[in-house]
């Protein structure tokens, strides 16, 4: 019986792996002609949208590799996803909007931004939210309600660029990591904690909550290549794994019961 479906992207592949109990196999591949920049799965585990610099934003079929749905864009997207409840398809593009579908694919509405590139994008759990960080222009973060795309809370004060973005599950918390190396982190009450970067001035690439929103998992790029999670009870460092000289870190991930953690990254 076929347990979770995974995706890797590398360049311009998409690779599909494909658990079976506790087996793995090599499922399939999407190609493009330019790289992929983020893939990510609807929440029935149906679909895959997927954001690239070839202008080419599509919609896949899960388990039969074909093309769904072909997302028009006149420009490269950094990042796509679908909100959380599978009604919207949004996708971040490298200019200064979010292009919004409907599940069927409709288009829904050009959502502006003040960033002339749009880094990342998450929907909070019950998809009433929908967080954006970014650069050019201004640097920093946007909150905008869903379905109305009107801006709920933004923070244009950044030094550097945001990066990374991602809700808690509680949507009362969320984080935004720079490009300079920081993390902020938000809590309900507005009250902003500019959290030290483990001595690493390097991109945040990677954000991730815990499931149960205690920890906050943490990759860096560049020259201050680390994994580190913090814990949010204390906000102090709780564990921290350098990089060696070659290898940079650029996604994190939680286990859905919250007792392991992933990091990829590349080494040359």
């Amino acid at each position: 019986m076929i347990t979770k479906l995974y995706t890797l992207t590398l360049l311009s592949l998409i690779s599909v792996l494909l658990k079976s109990g506790t087996s793995w196999c090599y499922f399939g591949m999407f190609t493009h002609t330019n790289d992929v920049l983020e893939a990510s799965y609807s929440p029935d585990g149906s679909k895959i949208v997927v954001a690239s610099n070839d202008n080419n934003h599509y919609i896949y079929n899960a388990l039969s590799f074909l093309v769904e749905y072909p997302l028009t864009a006149t420009t490269r997207a950094n990042t796509a996803k679908y909100s959380r409840d599978g009604l919207y398809i949004a996708i971040g593009l490298q200019n200064n909007s979010v292009l919004i579908y409907s599940s069927s694919y409709t288009f829904v509405e050009a959502v502006p931004t003040a960033f002339g590139v749009v880094n990342e994008l998450h929907f909070n759990k019950q998809s009433t939210l929908m967080l954006v960080c970014g650069e050019g222009g201004s640097n920093g973060y946007e909150i905008f309600n869903v379905p109305t795309w009107t801006i709920a809370h933004s923070d244009y004060t950044y030094g550097d660029s945001g990066l990374s973005c991602r809700f808690a599950d509680d949507s009362g918390r969320y984080a935004v990591g720079t490009k300079d190396g920081y993390i902020r982190y938000y809590f309900p009450s507005n009250i902003l904690i500019l959290q030290n970067q483990m001595n690493s001035n390097a991109d945040v690439e990677g954000l991730d909550f815990s499931p149960n929103g205690s920890y906050l998992l943490v990759a860096w790029s560049g020259a201050g290549r680390k994994v580190g999670i913090f814990d949010l009870t204390s906000v102090s460092p709780e564990f921290n794994l350098s990089g060696s000289s070659s290898n940079t870190f650029y996604c994190t991930d939680w286990s859905e019961d919250g007792t392991l953690f992933s990091y990829a990254g590349n080494s040359n």
